[in-house]
């Protein structure tokens, strides 16, 4: 049976499908500020690598506390999260961030 489930925009690219947030152009990559937060020293170091490379400015924070300090702080237009960390859940970040900054 055929997959169904729906697809994010992609565009061609020598590397395959990317999606279509990694094909923007570098003045507008390098305008996007992302937080990326995992306690997982090496997934959160291996992201910001890789999203550096692609343009994109990146901060990073390992525990839930610093990352709620960061989103009180400053402003993100994305932020990539760990939903089961200790002592600050993703999903209280998520909402700490969104009543930070509902916009």
């Amino acid at each position: 049976m055929a997959n169904t489930e729906p697809r994010s925009p992609a565009v061609d690219s020598p590397r395959g499908d990317v999606p279509a947030f990694l094909s923007l152009d570098p003045e507008t990559k390098a305008s996007l500020r992302i937080l990326t937060v995992d306690d997982e020293r090496s997934l959160r170091e291996s992201c910001q690598m890789f999203l550096e490379s692609e343009g994109y400015r990146v901060e990073t924070a390992g525990r839930g506390e610093d990352a709620l300090d960061l989103v009180r702080r400053r402003t993100f237009d994305i932020v990539l999260l760990d939903l089961h960390m200790s002592e600050v859940n993703g999903m209280e970040l998520l909402a700490a961030a969104l009543e930070h900054h509902p916009d």
